[in-house]
Order: structure tokens, then sequence, then C-alpha cells
């Protein structure tokens, strides 16, 4: 509303305001189109109250049944960005999504989806360890460089980052996932 009397030139004074003049004032310095915008808005009032006032019709379709805890299962099928958005949907302070590891529940408590390498295929459920030393070219030299390691899980489509998740009672964010996982499960997560 702010912006609709600020975009017309209407002032706008605050409530602490002792020289703010008195509404009848105010309403007569108002635009039409704000006499108008207040009228529509109450005429929409009502009509959204009848629409609420009308009963469900169980017969074009019935109630939600509500969420059960495997609904949090990951299918590493689908694409990278929709399991991210499941782990967004189900993280705290609700269960979480999972999935299972060396027979042990893993929960995902964040991720971030990655795009699949160029040329190169995405096992659903493959863990890899991204990240850690490496060289590059520079300046014509091989040099040695770094990035933190972080686990990736192969999906349908991408890869997911893991950056928080939960296993064995243990917690890890970050590089500390890698080492949670050191070993675990010849790298699959079903």
């Amino acid at each position: 509303m702010a912006e609709f009397c600020r975009e017309r030139g209407i002032p706008v004074f605050s409530p602490k305001d002792v020289n703010a003049p008195p509404w009848p004032n105010r309403v007569r310095a108002a635009s039409p189109d704000l006499l108008f915008s207040f009228c529509y808005r109450s005429m929409l009032k009502k009509a959204i109250l009848e629409i609420l006032r009308r009963p469900n019709d169980l017969a074009r379709g019935s109630y939600f049944g509500g969420r059960r805890p495997e609904d949090g299962r990951i299918d590493w099928t689908r694409p990278a960005v929709e399991i991210c958005n499941l782990v967004r949907a189900v993280t705290r302070p609700y269960p979480g999504a999972f999935a299972e590891l060396a027979g042990e529940k893993l929960t995902v408590w964040c991720a971030i989806p990655l795009p699949a390498e160029a040329g190169g295929e995405t096992s659903p459920g493959e863990i890899r360890v991204s990240g850690g030393p490496s060289y590059a070219m520079a300046g014509g030299c091989v040099a040695p460089v770094s990035s933190p390691r972080r686990i990736v899980v192969g999906t349908g489509d991408g890869w997911l980052q893991l950056e928080e998740i939960e296993w064995r009672t243990r917690t890890a964010k970050g590089e500390g996932i890698v080492d949670l996982l050191a070993g675990a499960a010849n790298g699959m997560l079903a």
C-alpha cells in the first residue's frame, strides 16, 4: 500500500506522527484510484468468503491421507533437483530424507544438486568423493590445487552433494562426511 501511495504522490504518515492530518483530510487527498482499490478489495473479500462457505464435493476428490515416514525415502533414480527438494521438504524438525547404507539408515539433512559431468554417466546411488588435492595448468605450468572434499551421490540426472548427514548415530557436515563414510558398503546407497 505504501508503494501505491508513493507512486501517486499521496502522503503517508506514521501513527506516531503528531503532525499527521486527520483521516478525512487524508481521504480527500487520495485519488479515485485509491478509493476504487478499497472498494474492489472489499468486493473481493465477499466473493472469497462465498467460495469458502461451499462444502467440499467428495465425489470430485477427498482428503489427503497425510504423510508417512516412508514418504522420506530417497529414490536415487529421480533427478538430483527433485531429491534435493525432498531433502529440503522433510529436513528438521521433520524426520528427514533417508536411504540405506550397509543395512543402516542414513539420513540426509542438507544437500546440493549438481549437474552431470560432461560425458560422464551417473549410476543412481553410487558414492564418490569429489575435491581434494589435484593438479591444474596455470600459466603453462602444472600447479597443485586443492578444493574441499565432498561426498557426491549419483542420481537419475546429475549428482547430489551431501552437506549434512546422520549415520550410525553420528552427524557429519562437509568434509566430515568423507571420513564418516570411508569404505562403507562398496560405495552404493540403497
